[in-house]
Order: C-alpha cells, then structure tokens, then sequence
C-alpha cells in the first residue's frame, strides 16, 4: 500500500470521526435548556460543565439523560452548598438518608440543610450516648 493510499485512508477516517462528533453534539444540544426540579431552569452548557467527556459521549449516545445529568448537577450544588460537602463520604452518607422523592422537591439549600441536620442528630447521639 501506497503511503498516498494511507494518508488517504487515515483523512476519510478523521472526516467521518469528525462528522460523527459533530452529529452527536448538535443532537446532545438541540434544546438549550433543561428543567431540574428544585432548582428551575438551567442551561444545558451549565450543566455539562461538571460532567466528564464520558458522561458528554454517555449523553449522545442515549446511553445517559439530560435527566441524570440534572440530577448530578443538583448534586454538586448541595455538597457545595452543606458545611460537610468538601468531605465526599461523610456528605455522602448523610446525603443518601434523604428520601428519593425530597430529593427531587427540595432546593439545593434546603438539601444541604437536611444533610446538616442529619449529621449533626448523629453527632448528637453519639455524644449522648457516650454521656451514659
């Protein structure tokens, strides 16, 4: 094989990976914005921006939702928004006592609240206990 045959070969696939890249973007953005309850409406740039290029390609290729993304995005708002939200695992177990459906109604601020008070009637029962 030729190196012009090559080169040739490699440049149609790059065009067509090219084309293929640019199909799955324009479908992952047909609208601009998205609805997450609890928060209202949110550009679809501003969400993308905390997902991963997995989660991106995940997205244009169905395999994720505007919908989850939204959800990670609520997410990432109520660690930012708790006192405990920098510590992955603690917020994360506090987070996760917080029924599926509060999750969905509640504001950022209000889930970072509910995270706190969580926490803290654990460390209050733990003190409590020790006083016994």
């Amino acid at each position: 094989m030729s190196k012009s045959m090559t080169f040739t070969t490699k440049t149609i696939k790059a065009a067509n990976a090219f084309s293929t890249a640019l199909e799955m973007q324009s479908n992952i953005w047909r609208e601009k914005d998205m609805y997450i309850e609890g928060i209202g409406k949110v550009s679809k740039e501003k969400v993308s921006k905390i997902l991963t290029r997995e989660a991106l390609e995940a997205i244009a290729e169905g395999e994720m939702t505007w919908e989850e993304a939204g959800n990670a995005y609520k997410y990432r708002e109520v660690s930012r928004l708790s006192e405990i939200g920098q510590n992955g695992d603690l917020f994360a177990a506090n987070y996760n006592r917080i029924p599926d459906k509060l999750k969905q109604e509640l504001t950022p601020k209000d889930l970072a609240e509910l995270v706190m008070a969580f926490y803290q009637c654990y460390g209050d029962g733990k003190a409590a206990g020790k006083e016994e």
